[in-house]
């Protein structure tokens, strides 16, 4: 029982996942058949067979493996590429596109590694980048930034040669506040499973007032999201930056 009840609020409080698998899809997509796309910071690739599928020649990096525990797709891919994102052993411009999923709040310096990916695309080239706005600590001890916002996105932009042609996140603030309402559930849900009998305790005491504030919230956040035109809390950003040409 506990398990079913771990996987149904996974589910539901991953609807930001879901989103992100549909702007990278919608992305790749746009890249033309016979391009090269390097999946940077790739983990598990979870978004390899996308590429490969649409005729794109893909190349993985990391800086090595972490945890399998902490994979969605529950174990590695090959990785091509294994070194620092901030120092990558390829030479300029070989790239037609770059992909970078939720991995610039898990290195020291994401100004480093947004330059090493304008580095490496050719004129053109697109980068299509995901990072949190709002975060809490995962994936410790590489976790550095809890979030970034559209601010940092124009300095990218300025510094390295890039032009944004899309910056944005499909839900606002409200839908963000329903995730956090759901996350909480299922940590009370995995008090239940741990061995100790105060944890149990809370987590099954505290488990029906998540409950309630799951439902509320949700739907809550599911009538008024639409009208949430400035949406500070959003919890992510979706962006594509194109590299400018070199003026001759």
């Amino acid at each position: 029982m506990l398990g079913s009840l771990r996987k149904f609020f996974r589910a539901y409080s991953d609807f930001d996942q879901s989103a992100r698998d549909k702007f990278v899809a919608k992305s790749i997509s746009e890249i033309s058949s016979g391009s090269s796309l390097l999946d940077l910071g790739a983990g598990g690739g979870p978004y390899k067979d996308l590429v490969v599928d649409h005729d794109i020649e893909y190349t993985s990096q990391d800086f090595g493996q972490l945890p399998i525990e902490l994979l969605r797709e529950g174990d590695y891919s090959p990785i091509d590429v294994v070194c620092d994102a901030a120092s990558i052993p390829l030479k300029d411009g070989i790239f037609d596109a770059c992909l970078c999923t939720e991995v610039l709040e898990h290195v020291p310096d994401s100004y480093a590694v947004v330059s090493e990916i304008s580095r490496l695309l050719k004129e053109d080239g697109v980068a299509i980048i995901t990072v949190p706005r709002i975060s809490a600590a995962h994936q410790l001890p590489y976790c550095f930034v809890s979030g970034f916002h559209e601010a940092w996105v124009e300095e990218l932009a300025r510094r390295y040669n890039f032009i944004i042609t899309y910056c944005g996140y499909p839900h606002g603030g409200p839908m963000n506040l329903a995730k956090l309402a759901l996350a909480q559930s299922a940590y009370n849900v995995s008090l239940l499973d741990k061995k100790g009998r105060l944890a149990a305790l809370i987590g099954l005491l505290a488990l029906p007032f998540s409950l309630l504030s799951l439902i509320s919230t949700s739907v809550a956040a599911a009538m008024i999201d639409r009208f949430d035109t400035t949406p500070t809390y959003s919890y992510g950003l979706h962006i594509v930056l194109r590299k400018k040409n070199q003026v001759k």
